[in-house]
């Protein structure tokens, strides 16, 4: 009965207050039929309905849900997000974007479930490809740069896994520079500092995920003859994957040198010049 109402977009003074209690079903409800019912009926009136300024209440409480205590509510509250950033107006989105942006970052970085993680990686992703502004990237990117460079390990992580799960949106100049700040960052952790139990923290995951980016973004832009050094001394770090990601790199880089100028370097101890043969 209630799709047959709203499909007509017929308004009714109960509707508002019995939708708030479908938007609470999206995510509260206990089984996974109710959620995703209650997805699709949300949605249809966040679409068509004449909400006005109603609509910036409901998308700045949905991006609250991602934070809700279950794993399976924050999952519907991340679907019904990236359903509503398909197919919102251009200008709607822009309206709304850094909020979204900011509170998926969050998920990215935060959230305890890998699931969670991952589909915030992706409706990121989905977002900035829907923005189509280079203003609203551009801001995306000087804030990846600001993380990048703060003190906080948390925000480094952070900045890194943007940077990664982005990478596809980057221009080859904005590449470079952020290059040049990761290549610094993965510089400085690459050190192992850790316990003797080797328990992962946050450091490694910055380590790891720094040069698995980097891997990516070299065929956006060169890397510097610095990294070599550097990837080296990952080869003794207590991680396995850690040393795994390094290597990759590292074969990566050498494979764009001819096997005379790997030789070379490796018995006269010289730093491979930024220019390989092929990217």
């Amino acid at each position: 009965l209630l799709k047959s109402i709203l499909s007509r977009d017929i308004v009714m003074p109960e509707i508002p207050e019995l939708l708030e209690r479908i938007f609470e079903m999206s995510v509260v409800g206990q089984s996974d039929f109710v959620r995703t019912q209650s997805r699709h009926v949300f949605l249809h009136y966040l679409l068509h309905y004449p909400l006005g300024k109603k609509l910036r209440t409901y998308v700045i409480t949905l991006t609250k849900q991602l934070e809700y205590t279950h794993k399976d509510g924050r999952m519907s509250a991340l679907e019904l997000l990236g359903m509503l950033i398909s197919k919102l107006p251009a200008e709607l989105l822009k309206e709304y974007f850094l909020v979204v942006f900011l509170s998926l970052s969050t998920m990215l970085v935060s959230d305890e479930d890998a699931e969670c993680r991952k589909g915030a990686g992706i409706t990121l992703e989905d977002l900035v490809s829907r923005a189509g502004n280079d203003n609203l990237r551009d801001k995306v990117w000087n804030l990846t740069a600001t993380w990048l460079a703060d003190k906080k390990l948390k925000h480094k992580y952070l900045a890194v896994l943007l940077i990664d799960s982005l990478s596809k949106h980057l221009s080859a100049k904005r590449a470079s520079v952020l290059i040049e700040q990761l290549v610094v960052v993965v510089n400085t952790f690459s050190v192992w500092e850790g316990e003797e139990d080797n328990a992962t923290s946050t450091r490694d995951q910055i380590v790891y995920t720094g040069v698995l980016t980097l891997l990516k973004l070299n065929n956006l832009s060169v890397l510097p003859a610095s990294v070599y050094d550097r990837l080296q001394e990952l080869m003794s770090y207590p991680h396995q994957w850690v040393r795994l990601a390094g290597s990759q790199l590292l074969g990566h880089l050498l494979s764009g040198h001819d096997c005379k100028t790997v030789l070379s370097a490796a018995t006269s101890g010289q730093v491979f010049g930024d220019k390989p043969r092929h990217k």
